[in-house]
């Protein structure tokens, strides 16, 4: 098992906090094993976990991507001498005259 690395603040009265704990106590677990165990058999399957993790991805802010920015900034055509003597290549057409 992966050592819990991340932290979730959860803000309760201060009686939530002592009823929490002594029900962690009385299980012999802390109260962050206590909490795990809560949050995950309210349902939160690991495929629903999976999941909220890609819709997190598909939301997070994009850099633009360099290709895209380059198209948008190009002229629609081009001269002939910048697109390849206007599609012949090595003193042939693309029709292979």
């Amino acid at each position: 098992m992966t050592k819990p690395s991340e932290r979730i603040v959860v803000f309760v009265t201060p009686a939530q906090k002592r009823a929490i704990a002594a029900t962690a106590d009385e299980l012999g677990i802390s109260v962050s094993e206590l909490m795990r165990r809560a949050v995950l058999s309210f349902g939160a399957t690991s495929e629903q976990v999976k999941a909220a993790s890609i819709v997190d991805r598909l939301n997070a802010p994009r850099a633009p991507d360099a290709l895209d920015t380059a198209h948008a900034r190009a002229p629609a055509s081009l001269p002939c001498s910048l697109a390849g003597a206007c599609g012949q290549r090595r003193g042939r057409t693309l029709a292979g005259e």
